[in-house]
């Protein structure tokens, strides 16, 4: 494949990416001139390239979406249900011909006159009984539309896969193969560990010391930039889901306003890949199983239109995503009996589980409230995937949900996977590494003070702190159990106050040690089952530590009611 088919194949696609969010809000202002002729450009610019290129099929189907198109750019017709679900059927046959052409360096052999044929009769004049009545709502209200400033990060594209020699500019961006990017970043990672090792090494020597931080300032430098490459905005992902949202509501007979908030948040290329198909189900789980119909609404005294709305913030070097609907919302005696109903759960424990702690049992493996499994989802299946593939990048699922008034699904995604600040702990002459997005205070605790600051009550540890009494976990007995928890050693300690959930304990630990900045690696199979650890890494002085998981250590120590 030629460069110039490569360019054209990714200007393509963030053509149809436009035309796709276009088509949505269209639904909505049928008549914005403004809005029209930004979608003929993506079908026309598509059109008048295919014809140098000698992309024939693509040109045909082009031209006839640009005849439809041209017709309601002129006025001429008045943008129906039937003419958007047209035109959305248009970008996907679009879509589908540049990825065979991606895939096959052609266009393939399929049939289009359905499609052709469709958009012709389209293009007369409908009856004017109800062009522009629709019994179904997905709008997109975008809460800011953040300006694009010429200092723009890279932007990336993994359209087509472009050789890394192969750059291909413009005056404000730079389109870079996304395995070059990963490779920068493993650079940067290894250049990382160089600087703790030297810096380190130099720690007591003065002629080198102005050098070695030198070097600590340029590679925090360099670090920082390599990771903005990576950055993209969360538009990327939300941008998809007014299509969905619109699918959704005319298949189940539900009306919804969908409102996007913070779209300017910035994540990851690969965490926001990933995060996709989770938010997907929370969408259509909303959707099908959230959100009532519009005479269910009514009679319950609410908006005949349900408000979905898509969040994303940033919060303590973590990226929040939440997905809150206005529904039914869930009934927490329902959960607490389907989940006895199942045997996923003993009446006399679940009798004990608050409110808060019920919710999370949706988040079990064959979980389930639905009466009858549909095709678009089930309120509780697949829920428990949905953690599980949350987790293995680094992040968490919170639920929270009033029945009658709707739920709100919480993702807390950290920002980058491969270089984190840890503060590193010792326990049982060992370093940890300890990520200081769950780090809330460290607490120095003499050991003259301990029998008196620290409680008992049903052999468990608290430490009384501000007037409230601290749940704590000693490191050493919990990596060794037959360590004896010991408050009275002739040696200071330190309490690490972490915060789980807006739950907070205490992590008792031997020492301490400066923090870092750590490369994450992954674990063996082996550690990966203990449980207790979510990654490795190299410290400066080239020893290896284990990275503390402190969700899983409070779920193995019982800190907080846990239901596996």
């Amino acid at each position: 494949m030629d460069e110039l088919t490569r360019e054209f194949l990714i200007e393509s696609q963030e053509g149809l990416d436009r035309m796709e969010r276009g088509l949505t809000d269209l639904e909505a202002r049928p008549t914005d001139s403004e809005l029209l002729s930004e979608i003929f450009r993506s079908v026309h610019t598509i059109k008048g390239t295919t014809g140098f290129l000698g992309f024939k099929r693509l040109e045909k189907l082009a031209h006839a979406g640009e005849n439809l198109l041209s017709l309601l750019r002129d006025g001429k017709l008045q943008a129906s249900q039937n003419i958007i679900t047209g035109l959305l059927q248009l970008m996907d046959g679009l879509r589908s011909i540049l990825h065979t052409i991606e895939n096959n360096n052609s266009e393939g052999e399929d049939d289009d006159s359905l499609l052709i044929g469709q958009l012709q009769e389209l293009q007369q004049p409908a009856p004017a009984t109800s062009a522009t009545t629709h019994a179904l709502i997905a709008e997109s209200f975008p809460a800011s539309t953040p300006s694009m400033p010429v200092t723009q990060p890279l932007h990336v594209s993994a359209a087509a896969a472009i050789d890394a020699s192969n750059l291909t500019a413009s005056d404000s961006t730079l389109r870079v193969d996304v395995l070059l990017l990963n490779r920068m970043m493993s650079l940067v990672g290894e250049l990382v560990l160089t600087r703790n090792q030297i810096l380190q090494a130099t720690s007591h020597d003065p002629n080198l010391t102005p050098l070695s931080r030198r070097l600590d300032l340029v590679t925090a430098d360099l670090r920082e930039s390599v990771m903005q490459t990576r950055m993209q905005p969360v538009s990327n992902v939300f941008s998809k889901f007014p299509r969905i949202i619109r699918d959704l509501s005319q298949s189940l007979n539900r009306s919804v306003r969908l409102v996007l908030e913070g779209q300017e948040t910035e994540l990851d290329k690969r965490l926001l890949e990933a995060i996709k198909d989770p938010l997907i189900h929370a969408v259509r789980n909303s959707l099908d199983h959230g959100i009532e119909p519009p005479d269910v609404r009514i009679a319950a005294g609410k908006d005949a239109v349900g408000t979905l709305t898509l969040r994303a913030s940033q919060e303590s070097g973590q990226v929040l995503i939440e997905v809150s609907d206005d529904g039914a919302g869930i009934c927490v005696d329902r959960v607490r009996n389907k989940a006895i109903e199942r045997g996923l759960i003993v009446a006399e424990k679940a009798a004990h589980l608050s409110d808060r702690e019920l919710m999370q049992l949706i988040f079990l493996p064959g979980f389930s409230t639905a009466e009858a499994v549909t095709s678009i989802s089930g309120r509780g299946v697949g829920m428990d995937v949905v953690r599980t593939n949350v987790e293995k990048i680094g992040g968490k699922v919170e639920i929270d949900s009033q029945h009658g008034k709707g739920t709100s699904l919480r993702f807390c995604i950290p920002l980058t996977l491969a270089i984190l600040p840890a503060l590193i702990v010792r326990s049982l002459d060992q370093n940890f590494a300890l990520p200081q997005s769950a780090l809330f205070e460290l607490i120095h605790l003499p050991f003259q003070q301990a029998a008196t600051v620290i409680e008992w009550i049903d052999s468990n540890p608290l430490y009384r702190h501000r007037g409230n009494l601290l749940p704590l976990i000693f490191l050493n007995n919990m990596l060794s159990p037959q360590c004896e928890i010991k408050s009275h050693d002739a040696s200071d300690s330190y309490i690490a106050v972490l915060d789980i959930d807006g739950h907070r304990f205490g992590l008792v630990v031997d020492n301490l040690a400066d923090p870092q900045e750590i490369v994450v690696r992954p674990l063996s199979s082996v550690l990966k089952s203990i449980g207790l650890y979510s990654g490795a890494t190299v410290l400066g002085s080239g020893d290896i530590a284990l990275i503390l998981d402190p969700s899983a250590i409070a779920a193995r120590a019982n800190i907080f009611t846990h239901t596996n």
